[in-house]
């Protein structure tokens, strides 16, 4: 199962993470697996597997493993750490954009193209399209269709004489 360039080592954990306190043995346990791989590999450059730090971690933060069994492997002045049984580290596709775009492609919808809020906006400018060539036929064009109310006409203002008072 291993080939000529990958090793497999049981780092032991326990007397390590047995001097930090029970709060932070799990990031221990972590950074010595680094520290180990760089020390027995020359490399500067370490990368474990997300399942090599889901088991550490498996045990809350106060008990880690007291060892664990790694392979290692380096490329590329690059050291990958995994679990024995994992399969080999595949580069995975960088994925662009963000959150959004993601939403969008479980949605159905590419992210080249409209979004939902302008796939509405589109729609309801094709229905407000479309009853407009509707009230056109229907209206006549003798008709005329009053829009404003009536002006009131204006009325002459006369000057008021004075009343006179009998007397």
């Amino acid at each position: 199962m291993a080939d000529k360039d990958t090793r497999v080592y049981t780092i032991p954990l326990r007397a390590d993470w047995l001097k930090q306190s029970r709060n932070y043995r799990a990031p221990r346990a972590i950074s010595f697996i680094r520290g180990f791989v760089q020390k027995h590999t020359h490399v500067q450059n370490v990368l474990l597997s997300e399942r090599l730090n889901k088991e550490i971690w498996a045990h809350t933060v106060s008990r880690p493993p007291a060892k664990i069994k790694v392979s290692v492997k380096v490329v590329d002045d690059v050291a990958h750490v995994k679990l024995p049984f994992e399969p080999d580290f595949t580069k995975k596709e960088e994925k662009k954009g963000g959150l959004k775009e993601r939403l969008l492609e479980k949605a159905g919808a590419t992210p080249s193209g409209p979004t939902p809020k302008e796939q509405k906006k589109e729609a309801k400018k094709a229905k407000t399209e479309i009853k407009k060539t509707e009230e056109k036929p229907n209206t006549a064009p003798t008709e005329k269709k009053e829009t404003a109310p009536e002006e009131k006409k204006e009325q002459p203002k006369t000057e008021k004489q004075p009343e006179t008072k009998p007397a």
